[in-house]
This record gives structure tokens, sequence and C-alpha cells, in this order.
């Protein structure tokens, strides 16, 4: 939140938090303007003279021609928001990406580098499009950002080859993306000369010694990115900056929006330090904008250079979550203020399709679900249709187990979960249909969509895993129900008819009582569970970050990072388990060795991948390489 320094106005941040990817969060952005309801009689107009949205085949948008009619637009709305409504403007809780895929293979298939190793890849949502993570692998290298160290590791001896020190950039959430010839680093940074504000950095690096060759900047802070062949599409996400004084009175804060400026509101691009002139005809307005935040959408190229981009497009909106294949990126939005005071909000999520000509994003669709994504794999495209899983009133869960005699069911609306059916289209995105009171009172847990069929589980004390059966888009129906104790927070297909739940143990009342995986049997209407297997006092990272999923096929080998806190003495690792068809075979925890007399989370081993006949796991202490055959370490280098 903003506040005063010494009676001075403060500028407001563009980014205060960051969505971390894999884990659900509390979002508190910045309140825009505090303001004495009122109206004005001198409030500013909104402009004449819109034009076509060229970039969008159909959107309820409005762009102008030039940079002064878009300011003066912006201002017109924000001003009516101002004056109509006194309290707090705000962003909603954000949902990070951290669920199942969508109706694409497995992803952990081994591939082949040119030396000729069999190596895993990054566990992403969709087959053929790759997303960031702190750890890639081309079989030949492994490159892994850590805390403030980027680094090439030779997989031969676990030497450290290269090493970069980031610390001096202040950045946080970095990531990678490898392609055949390149390393690209992606992570938020804070500007040194105003630490208020934070950016977008995108770095194209040598893969021999990690020097910088291109880099691009964007102005507040990165919600995702997707790799799709030789293309990189981003979206970020910045807020307004401009002087406000909170408790001043609306004449004294409208003052102040006259006054500012385009840049205020809109982020600016630099390439390779020059800062790019901006578009203005690719700025747009949707009609309830009311100045919260901008979303920007562009794409970067691999294997050339990044001095001749395509324009960013900008919608005056708000960014929480990205889902991608090979032909759409989509953009949701959630708008208003989450209630945390036992008042559940009406909430409708904003979908935004959005498709790449010759790296150059055009807006092609829009539509709304009730209600909101749990993560990205809420949302999955087949066969021409969108599918979209979201819960509403979820944060009416729970409202009655902890409110006063005083409160009644009636006054708590139940929270319930839907799934609704987009068609694609020339003509943009059309709701054909939606399944809908799924999980009455209880929310959304994971969701895996895998082909014509969809598989939700809701939580609250017990687990229904449901199971949709979506042949008939236009008619979705519910086949099956299978309530057992517990949740997955994570699902995972085994093959076409087996699906992978990671998740926890809970006894009647729903108390969670230690890491469960369950191997649940999918080839009929209804869900049935195969085998199980539980350990009290432990906990997995799979359940917010699938990226830390490890299923190697080729041996049946599902790897797990743990926490273990029982008693106070925990530890950390990687639990390792076969699936041999019928049931799940423990079979070792690799722990990397502890050199503190404290546990700490940053020992987590958060990351586990193959590299021909060798296990590897990377966490904040070092990197392990264990035999795949019997599991003894072979090497060891501690940070």
């Amino acid at each position: 939140m903003f506040g005063e320094r010494g009676g001075e106005p403060v500028r407001l941040n563009r980014m205060r938090l960051l969505q971390r990817r894999g884990l659900t969060i509390p979002l508190s952005i910045t309140a825009l303007l505090v303001v004495a309801s009122c109206t004005d009689s001198n409030q500013i107009e909104e402009p004449d003279g819109s034009v076509p949205v060229e970039w969008v085949d159909t959107a309820s948008l409005t762009t102008y021609d030039d940079c002064e009619t878009t300011l003066e637009a912006i201002q017109a709305k924000v001003d009516t928001a101002i004056s109509e409504d006194a309290g707090l403007f705000g962003e909603p809780r954000g949902r990070a990406d951290d669920g199942a895929f969508a109706d694409e293979q497995n992803q952990t298939d081994a591939v082949e580098s040119e030396a000729g190793q069999s190596h895993s890849e990054t566990n992403v949502a969709v087959a053929g499009v790759d997303e960031p993570d702190t750890v890639k692998t081309n079989g030949d290298y492994i490159f892994t950002v850590i805390g403030d160290r980027l680094r090439k590791i030779d997989p031969d001896n676990a030497d450290v080859l290269e090493e970069r020190d980031l610390s001096e950039r202040s950045i946080w959430d970095p990531q990678l993306l490898l392609t055949d010839n390149e390393l690209v680093l992606l992570y938020n940074a804070s500007n040194d000369s105003d630490p208020q504000n934070a950016r977008y950095v995108i770095e194209r690096l040598h893969l021999d010694d990690l020097e910088t060759v291109d880099e691009v900047t964007v102005e507040g802070a990165g919600v995702d990115a997707r790799r799709v062949e030789d293309e990189i599409r981003l979206v970020s996400s910045s807020q307004p900056e401009y002087t406000v004084r909170p408790g001043a009175g609306y004449p004294e804060n409208q003052n102040n929006l006259r006054e500012s400026s385009l840049d205020s509101w809109t982020p600016t691009m630099t390439v390779n330090g020059t800062e790019r002139e901006k578009a203005c005809d690719r700025i747009a307005l949707p009609e309830n904008y009311e100045g919260t935040s901008s979303l920007s959408v562009f794409s970067l190229p691999t294997g050339s250079d990044w001095e001749n981009l395509p324009e960013p497009l900008t919608i005056m909106g708000g960014a929480d979550t990205v889902h991608g294949t090979a032909d759409s990126l989509y953009v949701t939005h959630s708008p208003g203020i989450w209630a945390f005071n036992g008042e559940a909000t009406e909430v409708e999520t904003s979908i935004f399709r959005f498709q790449f000509n010759e790296g150059e994003p055009v807006l092609t669709g829009e539509g709304t679900a009730p209600g909101r994504l749990l993560n990205q794999y809420s949302m999955s495209e087949y066969d021409s249709y969108l599918r979209v899983a979201t819960t509403e009133h979820e944060n009416a869960v729970g409202i009655m187990d902890g409110a006063d005699e005083t409160t009644t069911e009636a006054e708590v609306p139940e929270s319930r979960s839907t799934v609704s059916v987009f068609e694609l289209n020339g003509e943009g995105m059309d709701k054909v249909s939606e399944v809908t009171d799924l999980g009455v009172g209880e929310q959304i847990y994971s969701v895996r969509f895998i082909g014509a069929k969809g598989y939700i589980v809701t939580f609250r004390q017990t687990d229904p895993l449901y199971t949709i059966d979506l042949t008939d888009h236009e008619n979705p129906e519910v086949t099956g129900e299978l309530k057992i104790t517990g949740y997955s927070a994570y699902l995972h297909p085994l093959d076409e008819f087996r699906l992978l739940g990671v998740g926890q143990e809970a006894n009647e009342q729903g108390r969670t009582e230690g890491l469960q995986a369950t191997i649940f049997d999918i080839s009929k209407s209804e869900a049935e569970v195969v085998d199980q297997y539980h350990e009290p006092n432990v906990s997995s990272s799979v359940e917010w970050e699938p990226h830390a999923f490890l299923y190697w096929e080729a041996e049946s080998l599902i790897a797990l990072p743990y926490q273990n806190w029982h008693d106070g003495e925990g530890s950390t690792g990687v639990k390792l388990l076969r699936d041999s068809g019928d049931e799940l075979e423990f079979i070792t925890d690799v722990e990397h060795p502890n050199q503190s007399d404290r546990l700490d989370w940053n020992r987590n081993a958060g990351r586990t991948l193959v590299i021909d006949d060798q296990l590897w796991t990377i966490s904040a202490l070092g990197i392990m390489a264990s035999d795949l055959d019997d599991f003894e370490t072979e090497a060891w280098r501690a940070w």
C-alpha cells in the first residue's frame, strides 16, 4: 500500500509483488486512489475520434491514432471511476501457474542431444510449448539459476564450468529458457534510480560463456512466457505511476490526474539500451478501465538479434494467468478486490486470446467465465474449443467454520465450480455451454484436461474427483464423482488409462495428514483408485509447482521433492517411487548433505532430471548425481 513520507506525495509502485510461479499466494497491489465520493461538473471528458483497432479481430476495446488523444481517454475513464466510487481500487489475489496440463502428451519423454544422450525436459502444460524454469538441460550441459547465481554445469563430473553473479541487479524470480544454441534469462529487477519501480528483463546469452548478446527491458514485472519453436511469447504487467496524496479530496487528486503523462500509465520498452518509441495505436482501453494496471504482450525471436522487434500490444487492464498452446496465448484477469473480511465478492474472469503472425501478436478473441481460475491448467484448447474451469465465491469456503454465532448460512454464498466451453472461430470466442454446481461448498484444487475428458478435484473435507465428458462440446456431462479423503493438488497422466494424483491425505474433518500419491484408473466413466502411497508429516512442492515433478517413463520412475518437518527434526530431499502398473512402490529417498544445524526450506531439492543413466537432483545447497539403477551417489557439488 502507499503512504506518506514526511507529508510528501508518494509515487505509486508499478509492481510491488510478483506472482510466484507454482505457489498460490495473496497478491496485494497498491490502491490506486483514496478519494471522497463526489461528482464534479469539471470531469474530464472522453475524446472523440477513436479509430478501428487494427490488431484486434474481435474485441470490445477502443484505440486512438495519436498519443495525446490516448492519454486524454485514459484520464477520462479514470476520472469517471474515482468520482463514482469512494474507496480503494486494487488488483485481486493472483493465482500462479501450478497445476496440471492440457490435452497433449506427457512432456518428460526422453529426447536426444547432439552427443546422443537421453535426457528429460521441463514438465510443462502443453506438448511442444516450453515454459521458463530455474533448471534446464540439453543433455550436454545443465543450466541453473538459483538465488543470485547463474551456472553452467558439466554433467560428466558436476563441475561448474561458468558462473555469473546476479546479486548486484536486485533481481527476483529468475527463470531460464533453452534453445539449441542459446540460453534466455528472464527476471524481474528493481530500478536502481527508482527502487520503488520494477522492470522485466530478458537477456539472450551465449551458451559458451553466458555473456549477454541482446537485452530487452519492459517497465513492470513479468507475468509469464512460453517458447514455441523459434519464438518466445511474453506477457508483462505494470501499474500506473503518478503523484497522489493519500487522503486528499477528489479535486486535488483530479488535478494530479490531469497532470499525468502517458508514461505514467503505459510501460516503456528498451532494447539494448535504446528506449522504443510508443506506438499509441497499439494501446487499447476497455470500457470499464479503472486505472489499476496494464498488460503487454510481445514476442522475441530465438537465433536472431532483437533490434527490429514487432511492437508490443498494451491493453489497459490486469493480467493474472497465462496459458499457451502452439497456436494461442491466453491471458486472464479477475478484477475486483479480494475480500478477507468474511464477505464473498462476485468475480468474473476475463479471457483474452492472442495469436501470432510472424512474431506480431493479434488479439483474436475475448470471453468471460464466472469466478476465478486456479492456475493455467484450468484452461485447455482442444478441437477448436477452449475449456475453462473456475470457482465462484472461493473465499466463502471455510467462512462458516470461523464465523461467530450471529452469522447464518444464508449470509454466506456457497462456492461452486464450473467448466465453461468456448468455440474458437474466425469471429472470436463464443461461449457454447457450461456444466456447473461442481463441489458446492468447496473449491478447485487441481484440474487436468485430457483430450475430450476433464478431471477436476474439489476439496473442503473430502476429495471428489469429477470426471467430465466433453465429447459433445455443447452438452458436457459429469459422468463420475469419486469421493475419497484428502485431495490431489497435481494430476499427471501416466498413460492412456491411468492418472496420478499428488497431494495430501486428510481425515474426515478435512485436516491434512501428509503426502499422498494416488493412481486412478480413468478407463471408465468414473475414476477408481488403483493404489495409494501415504507418508505422514510430509509435503511435496509438486503440490504447487509442477516443474518440480518428474516422471521418467523409461524406468516408470516418479520423483517427488519433499519436506518432512516432524518433531522439528525434519529432512528434505526427493522421494522416488516406482509405478508398476497396479501399485506405487517406494524405492528410496535422495537427500542432499545438510551443511548446517538449521533445517531450511532452501534445502528443498526442488528439481530432478535425468541425463543418460544418471538421476540429477538440484537444490539451493548444490547438485547431486545418482546412478539411475541403484541410486547411489556418483557426484556431489556444493554451491
